[in-house]
């Protein structure tokens, strides 16, 4: 009886495709050299910025002087968090996931599952590791103690991102092991708010000194056993647990290619349907506006993690009070202040990207918009107010800016109409300009650059 390995059945895939669409040796040259652009793109912008930190440190516009304690528990918990998120958006992938000619000629036949899933699991390796040392070299360009240490940091971020790989995998072979390891990293993420907390009240604390060229040697322990966890997990990845994330994968690529992020945020807000389940009746009392302000409530307590993100929001303008020029603390709070308000806007968006809901509620379009308008508005504002103590300079008039600000952007990005790719495009010396789509994608951020160039003026004069 002849034994049909991984390897034959994909060398039998790869002939086929190149049967149906035969590529050159040079085509394949161009798509890896198309992908080391890109590479190297994201690795210049995070060199620049470094680059950029460095010169502000030498113009004198380095952040206002703090203790030593504050600055090492501040770097300690956004690392924390940093970790966290990426944790989160590993699981929310798979992170080793499988389309359906995988799927179809390859997990339903009987061929090794460890054998066929090992390029796609080295794969998702290099990638997280790429997108890990580039995060952590973004990270040295916010902190500036670090920028001596850039080559180090950014071999953590490479470990890291691989060690994180290898244990998602490992959560990912059934669905309690994927929710005590979100849960792992939600209280990962806890600490690191309390630690920003510990700094926003200055509290007396003491030093956490980071052992930056030791770490890396440290690491690589972690790195070989997750290693060894998560090669013995592709054998128990069954169909279920690999086709999780083919939805949200797809969705994000049409996204890309078509520039419109509304499809993968619906595929994120069925997924949130999907894992919630069922819930419970809420009965709606007081007036018409009262109702739909509760509804938002009620939608909130059935989201518990737009809170959480809400509250791990709250050391973002500390951090910056930290690692950056007074300057620049209030547009930083400004936009985690629009990025905090529009957790609440579910509502919102809702009514706004629905016609036929509106008109079954009654009323005019206006007083919908207003009255689901309330919650993000009273997010904003009590956010604001409570990161007021961050900054440095003008606190009154920023905090109102930012809070105003935050609420005309996320109105401003709720009520975008769909998109459509249809209008004049214009040639100009950067070749053809498609005039309305692009009028169509400042819409939002054009009006939150604005609100910085506005809340920079105000804090100046």
């Amino acid at each position: 009886m002849t034994v049909v390995t991984a390897r034959a059945v994909r060398a039998e895939l790869r002939a086929m495709r190149r049967r149906r669409n035969p590529r050159s040796i040079f085509r394949r040259i161009y798509d890896l050299s198309d992908t080391a652009l890109y590479i190297g793109m994201a690795g210049g912008l995070v060199t620049e910025a470094v680059i950029k930190t460095q010169s502000a440190s030498a113009l004198s516009l380095a952040p206002a002087p703090h203790t030593a304690a504050s600055v090492s528990w501040m770097a300690v918990a956004v690392a924390l968090a940093a970790v966290a998120a990426f944790g989160h958006g590993l699981l929310a992938v798979g992170p080793i996931w499988a389309g359906s000619a995988t799927q179809a000629w390859i997990l339903a036949s009987p061929v090794d599952r460890r054998s066929a899933l090992l390029p796609t699991f080295a794969r998702t390796l290099l990638i997280a590791s790429v997108a890990g040392a580039l995060l952590a070299g973004g990270l040295t360009a916010v902190y500036p103690p670090w920028l001596v240490n850039l080559p180090t940091t950014g071999i953590i971020g490479f470990e890291l991102g691989l060690a994180l790989v290898c244990f998602t995998a490992g959560a990912q072979t059934s669905p309690r092991e994927v929710r005590r390891f979100q849960a792992a990293l939600v209280v990962l993420l806890g600490v690191a708010v309390l630690m920003g907390g510990v700094v926003a009240l200055q509290l007396d604390v003491p030093d956490l000194p980071v052992p930056l060229d030791r770490l890396p040697w440290a690491v690589i322990v972690l790195v070989v056993i997750a290693l060894v966890i998560g090669y013995r997990a592709l054998s128990q990845l069954h169909r279920g647990s690999l086709s999780a994330g083919a939805d949200l994968v797809l969705a994000a690529s049409v996204s890309s290619t078509w520039l419109d992020f509304s499809l993968l945020t619906s595929a994120l807000a069925l997924r949130r349907a999907r894992r919630i389940g069922r819930v419970r009746s809420v009965r709606l009392r007081g007036s018409r506006a009262v109702a739909f302000v509760l509804a938002d409530l009620a939608r909130l307590r059935r989201y518990p993690a737009t809170v959480a993100m809400w509250v791990a929001l709250l050391p973002v303008p500390f951090f910056a009070a930290i690692s950056l020029p007074p300057i620049a603390v209030g547009p930083v709070q400004l936009l985690a202040a629009y990025i905090a308000a529009d957790r609440f806007a579910g509502g919102l968006r809702t009514i706004c990207g629905s016609a036929a809901l509106r008109r079954a509620l009654g009323g005019t379009d206006a007083s919908l918009k207003i009255i689901h308008l309330v919650l993000p508005a009273a997010g904003a504002v009590l956010w604001c107010a409570l990161t007021t103590f961050a900054l440095p300079i003008a606190p009154t008039t920023t905090t109102v800016i930012s809070a105003a600000g935050a609420v005309v952007v996320v109105y401003a990005m709720a009520t975008r109409p769909p998109m459509t790719y249809v209008g004049p495009a214009f040639d100009s010396p950067f070749g053809s300009m498609p005039v309305n789509l692009i009028r169509q994608l400042v819409r939002g951020p054009a009006v939150l650059v604005g609100l910085v160039a506005l809340q920079l003026i105000a804090t100046v004069a």
